[in-house]
């Protein structure tokens, strides 16, 4: 928490929230694995559904700790703590509960999860290592991102914050769309239809500028609106509302790069070029970007935002030209590959 910040009392309410819901990670942890599996053979129902009633009890254990509503104590952060923990590990015994009493097709048993073959754990690290890798750069990068907006300022990092969430809802979507793409692209390039899952890349990708392009529209437009829920200073609801302006205006890249890089390149088993790509995008560029223009040149927080969208520029321009190069197309269910 000291990396973030110098406050003592936002240390200690970090560390206390964190303490609490450590475990709610492996909850979160099995049940995504179990989600991706689902997706993959077509029951996307089952994530869906436990999904929506984590998130619908996880709202209303928010509102009854951290304000003492229902008949609960008000606990604050530790509140907040509690309720995503219990909602996590409900999600992930409805997940298992639904998953073997239909005795669907990922339900095996532990001894069947154990018993590894060396031919397929060769190829599952040869094609998920970069992938691995590149979520701890992205993710660590996100971190070094935070570290910026927290020297700028609590407000700023509050601001920061907010934006966030609330383009979380707008990201949503295109996650969602970006999961699809590498499923039904993948899936045409195990059936050996190389010109097929081509041409549905494509579409995937031309959906995600336009669909991003709509989002990033809504929000920018709806930004006068959205700040008007807040009960924050003036000053920071009005830092909110342009960077929420901002971020509109780079959600059409990124929808682009999150169909490229998530959707189409891993479907393809091109996990290393996108790796590479993501690693250079934002360790080169986006968070000495971030560092430069929020802590030497002491830009504005919309500012340092649209600077780190450089690092998307980069990621689209040579994710495209990998992409036009068909060199990402490779049948992972090929038993020499």
């Amino acid at each position: 928490m000291l990396l973030f910040t110098p406050d003592p009392v936002v240390v200690e309410l970090g560390v206390e929230y964190l303490r609490i819901i450590a475990p709610s990670y492996i909850f979160s942890g099995i049940s995504l694995s179990f989600a991706m599996a689902l997706r993959s053979i077509e029951r996307p129902r089952i994530p869906l559904a436990a999904t929506a009633i984590s998130m619908g009890l996880n709202t209303v254990l928010n509102f009854a700790l951290i304000f003492g509503y229902l008949g609960f104590p008000a606990l604050g952060v530790r509140g907040a703590a509690i309720a995503t923990l219990i909602s996590r590990g409900i999600e992930l015994v409805m997940v298992l509960t639904l998953i073997y009493s239909r005795r669907l097709p990922v339900a095996a048993t532990i001894r069947e999860y154990l018993g590894f073959d060396g031919i397929i754990v060769k190829r599952f690290f040869m094609t998920a290592g970069p992938v691995l890798l590149n979520e701890i750069a992205w993710s660590l990068g996100m971190v070094m991102y935070k570290i910026v907006f927290a020297r700028m300022g609590t407000d700023i990092v509050a601001a920061a914050n907010i934006t966030e969430s609330i383009q979380s809802l707008f990201f949503v979507i295109l996650m969602g769309t970006g999961n699809t793409a590498a499923i039904m692209v993948g899936k045409k390039i195990g059936e050996g239809k190389k010109d097929d899952a081509y041409l549905f890349a494509r579409h995937f990708l031309i959906q995600g500028l336009l669909l991003g392009a709509a989002l990033g529209l809504l929000m920018a437009a709806t930004a006068p609106a959205i700040v008007l829920l807040l009960k924050m200073k003036q000053d920071t609801i009005a830092l909110v509302r342009l960077t929420l302006i901002a971020l509109g205006i780079l959600i059409p890249i990124k929808a682009f790069n999150i169909h490229m890089i998530v959707g189409i390149l891993r479907s393809g088993g091109d996990t290393t070029y996108s790796f590479i790509t993501e690693l250079i995008g934002v360790w080169g560029i986006g968070v000495p970007m971030a560092f430069f223009a929020g802590l030497i040149l002491d830009f504005s927080l919309p500012v340092v935002y649209l600077l780190v969208g450089i690092e998307e520029i980069f990621k689209f321009t040579f994710t495209f030209l990998r992409f036009r190069s068909g060199k990402w197309i490779n049948d992972l269910t090929r038993k020499d590959h």
